[in-house]
């Protein structure tokens, strides 16, 4: 999901930058914003969907170090969350990804880019609230080394969050801001002719700077 957030990200921005970019240029990009929301569409993402709850709890349990009893409640509320997710969510994407496909076929302009953007960004606030229960439950279980534990590892990943997002001697935060755009194009495109990569890394490098906000 941190690829779908970073390209919604990036590319909503960069629609609002480039009027005069080729219509199926933008049209690529709203298809790229709603990949990451095509969880079902084929069958390894449906192996990945269906092994999310295993997957989250292993993240979690690297951070804080689960006891028994702590991961009954993580998976319990996870099989919760995956069968609402199933049920309610995923129609919703697929026929959001119906109109973004429908759109996609003619011609596109910068603010359809923005507004499946916003719709995208939709879906995590919903998620979200599925999930505060669970968390609130395991943290009241939470013992003072777990806390101790899970304060490094939050502290080890704004170290590593921040080498990424503010770069070392001699490199502009505009000059890293361009490679991480063209490194996550070239990703989902391949590689980029000279042309396609000088573009892109103009425009990238003449984004407002989110790298604070994404550090927050």
């Amino acid at each position: 999901m941190f690829i779908f957030r970073f390209f919604s990200n990036a590319y909503g921005a960069l629609s609002r930058s480039v009027e005069n970019l080729n219509t199926r240029l933008l049209a690529h990009c709203v298809l790229l914003c709603a990949v990451g929301l095509g969880l079902g569409g084929c069958s390894l993402a449906r192996i990945g969907y269906e092994a999310l709850p295993t997957l989250v709890q292993w993240e979690i349990d690297r951070y804080v170090d689960l006891d028994d009893a702590q991961r009954a409640i993580v998976s319990r509320h996870l099989e919760q969350v995956l069968r609402w997710h199933r049920s309610d969510e995923l129609p919703q994407y697929a026929r959001f990804l119906r109109g973004v496909d429908e759109r996609a076929r003619g011609q596109i302009d910068p603010g359809e880019v923005a507004r499946a953007r916003a719709r995208v960004n939709e879906a995590w606030v919903a998620l979200s609230e599925r999930l505060a229960p669970g968390l609130a439950e395991l943290a009241l279980t939470m013992r003072p080394e777990q806390i101790a534990r899970m304060g490094k590892r939050v502290d080890e990943t704004q170290r590593k969050a921040r080498e990424r997002f503010v770069p070392g001697d001699g490199e502009s935060r505009e000059e890293a801001r361009a490679k991480r755009v063209i490194k996550r194009a070239e990703f989902f495109l391949g590689d980029l002719p000279g042309a396609q990569a000088a573009e892109v890394r103009r425009l990238a490098a003449s984004l407002p700077g989110a790298e604070d906000a994404w550090l927050a």
